[in-house]
């Protein structure tokens, strides 16, 4: 049996790709607002996953391959920097909440009420 080798490992795959951790070094690193930068498709799988379900449970939910779900969350953790899914869900989690408003401050764009 091989023996993991990290200077293997932090390479370009045998297959031509590059691995996750080595994409997550290209992404934002784990800031929320890297949420923006993820596609319409990418976003309503996120919502899936945050509500827990299984890459097969979205595929059948959404109509499309296993293997389009695996890319979808592939290139999801890759954008976001997240080393899985958790993380993910955090960086959403995050974001909301850093969009929902605050009592007594008021939005960019909207105007303040005049008496």
């Amino acid at each position: 049996m091989p023996r993991f080798s990290p200077a293997r490992a932090s390479g370009p795959a045998s297959n031509g790709k590059m691995p996750l951790h080595g994409l997550s070094r290209l992404a934002p690193h784990r800031h929320p607002s890297a949420i923006a930068h993820l596609t319409e498709r990418e976003m309503e799988i996120l919502r899936l996953m945050q509500q827990g379900l299984p890459n097969k449970t979205i595929s059948r939910q959404l109509g499309i391959e296993l293997s389009t779900v695996k890319n979808h969350v592939h290139s999801i953790l890759a954008k976001l920097g997240a080393h899985n899914r958790g993380e993910a869900i955090s960086l959403l989690y995050r974001y909301e909440k850093s969009r929902e408003p605050r009592p007594g401050i008021i939005p960019l764009d909207e105007e303040p009420a005049v008496a």
